[in-house]
């Protein structure tokens, strides 16, 4: 029995080959959100609207403050860890890196938890509606404890995220899929349960959260610390490395991860400055459904990513660029396509939740397109990656954000003189206000990997407009993907016969002869 355990914890923190790897991910990833998915609904019949609403604002403010409090610190943990295993170092870094990140994450959430009272009721609070009733005398209080809960769950996240970034680094896939898949299924059913029992409130869910990521660090730390080298065998390169080179990364990563998380969430959040508790509900929960086409888009920017990197780094940029070119059309089509039936299955997707979220339609088809477009961004940025040019990436989110700032103020109005206007039309302002801040940054984008000189073709360049059809719903989406797929498969506009040889080799290793 214990010689089994042994055997299953060794292939457990095994290093795999990038087939492997992305295989894992990708699976446990899917699983996991479907797992999120299934704990999102459970959650909109078992608790009020309002507080299925605070819990998706709570969410959004703990996913900009993980890399806030934390400096972005485990990303670079991520990209650096390979480098200091190679240099004999590993135990030193590990060790070094987790210790900072704690650090770091500790002193900014204890800053942020004496302000928790000012805070939270400005992050957390409801509109004063002028024909509603009044802001219950309680709330502000309400908002400093769920500020204080949110705070307490980025500092687990902080070491959670820690804990992936050193998997991922060390290429422990099947460690860093299961504590995926552990976290995800303990925060269902920490939250599930919790709710059938009357912890009903959005900080029982967060305090959930925090729980299962606390579990998971517990579960995998010891098993990946007793795979570390005994003792670190320098061999002079770490020094090539200075700890300036992990904060100038993190720096990069923790702005572009604040800045793409704050465009995401913020029409949520200003739609509770200008609505209620309860329109923020519906507009979480169509959400919830539709960010399944951002799914599908980080799996395939996964193996795009891989296989582009690959030839990049091996071959060299003029043969990596016709792959990245092939691949990036591929893209665009399985993704307009996915987005497309996901449009059609409006009727059916909307009954998974209570009657009382089916205005939530009125948002359904500018949010697919919200996360298309996000998807097209990762597309295009992965480019920018593979020249080494983050700060392009997180210029891009940067503009994106106040492009997405400026136009909720417009469509939504000020906050401070909210009004009763329709659900509907609250709905769809923040809706599309997200579609403009999205659509900035991919123009950004655009521009600059051709300032770069690695510019869309003609035939990637229609897609991405043609993407934006699905917006407007399937009556207009399912005409222009069949016309997309006739220019695909019958005419030769969108792949020459060398690209579709390319393709072939690309997806199934086939050979061109």
């Amino acid at each position: 029995m214990v010689v089994c355990l042994a055997a299953l914890l060794d292939r457990l923190y095994r290093a795999d080959s990038v087939a492997t790897s992305v295989g894992l991910s990708a699976a446990a990833s899917v699983i996991s959100r479907l797992i999120g998915l299934a704990r999102g609904v459970a959650l909109a019949w078992l608790i009020s609207q309002a507080q299925f609403g605070l819990f998706g604002v709570a969410l959004l403010v703990v996913n900009v403050l993980l890399p806030l409090c934390s400096a972005g610190l485990y990303e670079g943990v991520t990209r650096y860890v390979p480098f200091h295993e190679s240099a004999g170092a590993l135990r030193k870094f590990v060790i070094r890196s987790s210790v900072l990140v704690f650090g770091v994450t500790l002193a900014v959430t204890v800053i942020l938890g004496l302000l928790a009272q000012p805070v939270g009721s400005v992050l957390f609070s409801a509109a004063r509606l002028a024909t509603g009733p009044d802001m219950p005398a309680g709330e502000n209080s309400a908002g400093g404890a769920l500020m204080l809960v949110s705070l307490a769950c980025v500092l687990t996240l902080a070491l959670y995220h820690t804990l992936l970034g050193l998997l991922k680094g060390l290429r422990m896939f099947r460690a860093f899929s299961a504590a995926e898949l552990l976290s995800a299924f303990l925060f269902a059913v920490l939250a599930v349960a919790g709710a059938l029992r009357g912890f009903t409130t959005a900080r029982a869910l967060i305090a959930a959260y925090a729980t299962a990521c606390v579990v998971a660090v517990l579960v995998f730390t010891p098993g990946l610390l007793a795979r570390l080298p005994r003792g670190d065998q320098p061999t002079g390169r770490e020094s090539s490395r200075p700890t300036s080179s992990l904060l100038t990364y993190s720096a990069w990563a923790a702005g572009t991860a604040i800045l793409w998380h704050a465009l995401a969430y913020y029409p949520m959040w200003y739609l509770l400055k200008v609505s209620d508790s309860e329109t923020v509900g519906t507009f979480h929960a169509v959400r919830i459904i539709t960010q399944f086409v951002q799914i599908g888009a980080v799996l395939l920017i996964a193996v795009v990513a891989a296989n582009v990197n690959r030839l990049w780094e091996h071959d060299g940029r003029e043969v990596a660029e016709p792959r990245m070119r092939v691949l990036t059309k591929a893209c665009l089509i399985a993704l307009i396509a996915g987005a497309s039936i996901l449009s059609v299955l409006r009727p059916i997707v909307m009954r998974l939740f209570p009657s009382k979220f089916a205005v939530g339609a009125a948002a359904y088809d500018p949010l697919i397109l919200f996360f298309l477009l996000v998807g097209i961004v990762g597309l295009v940025a992965v480019r920018l990656n593979v020249l080494e040019k983050p700060r392009h990436v997180c210029l891009a989110w940067l503009i994106g954000a106040v492009v997405n700032v400026a136009v909720s103020y417009l469509l939504l109005g000020p906050a401070a003189d909210a009004t009763t206007s329709t659900q509907v039309s609250a709905l769809q302002s923040a809706a599309w206000a997200g579609v403009a801040g999205v659509t900035a940054a991919l123009v950004v984008c655009i521009g600059l990997v051709r300032m770069e000189r690695l510019a869309l073709d003609l035939p990637s360049m229609v897609l991405v407009v043609a993407a934006f059809s699905v917006g407007f719903g399937w009556s207009v989406a399912l005409p222009v993907l069949a016309l997309l797929l006739v220019a695909t498969f019958v005419t030769g506009h969108v792949f020459t016969p060398q690209e579709r040889a390319d393709l072939r080799v690309s997806l199934l290793g086939t050979s061109t002869r």
